[in-house]
């Protein structure tokens, strides 16, 4: 979610401009407005010059912590969240991948320029992020300073954060009730769902499952997926 497209468009401008010029790895950065644990976070090591003082050299990731230390890196002032819209050269990335993801760019390059050898040498690849593949290792990647505000929306309290809030602080869609309730979100299109004295609940109802968590646990819904796959009940992922 970007809501200022204009700001956006002078950010990235900025971000194409600093990869042009200095061969770097770029990354948009975000100030944090929160200790968020589902995302990463990148530490900022000395200005670049030329950058209108948005700019920076990144001097260290760090993916998903803890809450204790989401707290403490956004006490600390010195981080931006890592938002994943990336800026580089062509031939400056694939430089990374060679170093360090031989293990993807190699079989990609063997496979050469056909669509079907490609799309079999992709099936084979191991699945590794570009963050923790090569930015987190590579020596010169820099961060741009977000002047636009930005959510991934990866999470139900993200969503909640987003929605207007239907009765006090609760964010309700569809066939949804609140009775002395706060800080919830319910999304139900087709059944009534009613919450009763309650907080900071999410409740998700869609024809074939419900969803019901504490939104401090909303990021932990992979564990349910997992679970799921490990009971081989796959008809509900």
């Amino acid at each position: 979610m970007i809501d200022d497209l204009p700001a956006f468009r002078r950010d990235l401008r900025l971000a194409l401009e600093v990869a042009e010029q200095s061969g770097a790895l770029v990354t948009i950065g975000v100030p944090p407005t929160h200790a968020e644990t589902g995302y990463g976070y990148i530490r900022l090591g000395r200005a670049l010059p030329a950058s209108h003082g948005q700019g920076a050299w990144a001097a260290e990731f760090i993916e998903k912590p803890e809450r204790a230390r989401a707290e403490a890196l956004v006490t600390g002032g010195d981080v931006l969240w890592n938002s994943g819209i990336f800026a580089w050269r062509a031939s400056a990335i694939l430089a990374a991948l060679r170093v360090h993801l031989t293990e993807v760019i190699g079989p990609l390059e063997r496979a050469g320029t056909g669509a079907r050898a490609l799309a079999a040498a992709y099936r084979r690849l191991p699945a590794v992020s570009i963050d923790y593949g090569v930015l987190e290792r590579a020596e010169r990647v820099a961060v741009v300073r977000a002047r636009f505000r930005w959510s991934d929306v990866g999470s139900w309290a993200a969503v909640a954060a987003l929605w207007s809030g239907g009765n006090g602080r609760n964010a309700l869609r569809g066939r949804a009730v609140s009775i002395d309730s706060r800080g919830c979100l319910v999304d139900s299109s087709e059944r009534l769902v009613a919450v009763l004295g309650v907080e900071d609940l999410v409740v998700v109802d869609t024809p074939d499952a419900i969803l019901v968590c504490h939104k401090d646990r909303a990021q932990d819904v992979r564990l349910v997926v997992d679970e799921l796959r490990r009971r081989g009940l796959r008809r509900y992922l």
